[in-house]
């Protein structure tokens, strides 16, 4: 009886250490899950479809992408990407997105923040007016600008773009959407996409915690 005693007090210890529950892990998530959604004024039930990144992508993760959105890894110079969008985009152009970048292996902090600062003002519809801003929209990014561009060449867009650190790799994150109802909507998915958001080890993007506890370089 005290070894049976022992067997099942190791037991409930192992389930009850931090991370032990791997729920939110995606070899565990279901395929497709429904979230409910504010739009305009009432809410919208949004089916999503479970995403995961080819299995080379450096830093490996899953979350749910609406079922009328699609993503696309590429290599981007020495950094590696997933852009995501509609899967029925604007003729006119690719004005609503998610771009998530993985950097080099030996990039630094330094570099990271000039890169996303350069970013934020390359972004938006060119011949327009920029405009960039620090901002403190989320809780996990090292940094994060604002943009606004506003013209005469089409619709404005607004958008972010915030620089984080996970598994010793810089990233960084951008989303914009045209001004307006539209670019509303996306937003809103956006947002649900970076909540469902886990990375390997099933920690949220919000819980990512400072760069130099994920050894990146500084």
């Amino acid at each position: 009886m005290p070894i049976l005693y022992l067997a099942m007090a190791l037991i409930l210890a192992a389930c009850s250490q931090p991370g032990g529950d791997r729920a939110d892990s995606g070899s565990v998530r279901p395929p497709t899950k429904q979230a409910t959604l504010p739009s305009g004024g009432s809410q919208e039930t949004v089916r999503m479809q479970l995403y995961t990144p080819p299995p080379e992508f450096p830093l490996q993760f899953t979350t749910y992408l609406p079922e009328e959105w699609e993503a696309t890894a590429s290599q981007d110079g020495r950094a590696q990407a997933i852009h995501v969008t509609q899967r029925t985009p604007d003729p006119a152009g690719d004005r609503a997105f998610l771009h998530f970048v993985v950097a080099a292996p030996d990039q630094y902090e330094g570099g990271a923040r000039e890169t996303v600062r350069a970013v934020a003002e390359s972004y938006g519809v060119p011949g327009n007016r920029t405009e960039v801003q620090p901002i403190q929209q989320h809780t996990w990014p090292v940094v994060e600008f604002g943009f606004t561009s506003r013209g005469t060449i089409r619709e404005p867009v607004t958008g972010w773009v915030a620089l984080g650190c996970q598994a010793g790799r810089w990233f960084h994150i951008i989303v914009q959407s045209p001004v307006g109802p539209e670019g509303e909507a996306f937003r809103t998915r956006a947002e649900q996409v970076l909540t469902e958001w886990r990375w390997a080890d099933g920690s949220r993007l919000d819980g990512a915690g400072g760069a130099a506890g994920q050894g990146c370089r500084q």
